[in-house]
């Protein structure tokens, strides 16, 4: 059984939270005010220029339970396009208004890439160097999946050399990070440490919902989300 119905709406908002992050770069704006002191008139305004969610277009990358929540919320923001990828075409992504596309065509026109897609043989190390060249110079990675579908090195050269805008993480290889790891050196990125789902409401939500599965199961009955 799983109980990743649960978990839908707030990794949704942990993604969200990226977002903001990035709209008005508050990594930036934390980083220089707690390295200049009251010397505001240093934080010169085009340096920490963030850019917009609304009129932007999301590229989510694996369109199951999570990759449509993400989608289905996304349209509260007025992001001006949604597109979507994965082994083929679904059915929600119309009711969605997402559009399926090849991950090229993703690349080249999304203004923020949210990986959501399962770790497989085929997705290991999806992230490299050729998928972040493919990718606009102002776009911001954003990674809920699992840490083994980045090339970190590859993720790092990118955010070192502009290659890329920014980067959200709640997963990574390995976790946890050394205390040393370059990821932790970047002022361009945002670290979880794999607790995107942490809030006590959806914590207490997976408990029940764990604890139905297994009285259904002592019963003989069909369990709530089973893995198939």
């Amino acid at each position: 059984m799983r109980t990743a119905a649960a978990i839908f709406d707030i990794t949704f908002f942990h993604s969200l939270l990226v977002y903001c992050i990035f709209q008005i770069h508050l990594v930036k704006l934390y980083h220089l005010i707690t390295h200049i002191g009251n010397e505001w008139d240093r934080l010169h305004y085009q340096w920490i220029l963030g850019q917009d969610i609304n009129n932007s277009t999301v590229g989510i990358v694996g369109f199951g339970g999570i990759g449509q929540a993400i989608a289905k919320r996304l349209k509260g923001f007025e992001v001006r396009q949604i597109l979507y990828t994965g082994h083929r075409e679904k059915p929600e992504g119309k009711s969605l208004g997402a559009k399926f596309v090849s991950l090229d065509t993703l690349l080249r026109d999304s203004d923020y890439v949210i990986i959501c897609a399962p770790l497989t043989k085929d997705t290991e190390d999806m992230c490299n160097e050729e998928f972040f060249s493919k990718m606009k110079k102002t776009a911001v990675f954003v990674n809920i999946s699992r840490g083994r579908v980045v090339d970190q090195p590859a993720l790092i050269k990118a955010l070192k050399t502009g290659t890329i805008f920014a980067a959200g993480l709640d997963v990574m290889t390995p976790e946890p990070l050394p205390p040393d790891h370059e990821l932790l050196k970047l002022p361009n990125i945002v670290l979880t440490p794999h607790r995107g789902i942490a809030t006590v409401e959806t914590e207490n939500t997976m408990a029940l919902l764990a604890a139905k599965n297994i009285l259904k199961c002592l019963a003989g009955e069909e369990m709530l989300h089973p893995v198939v």
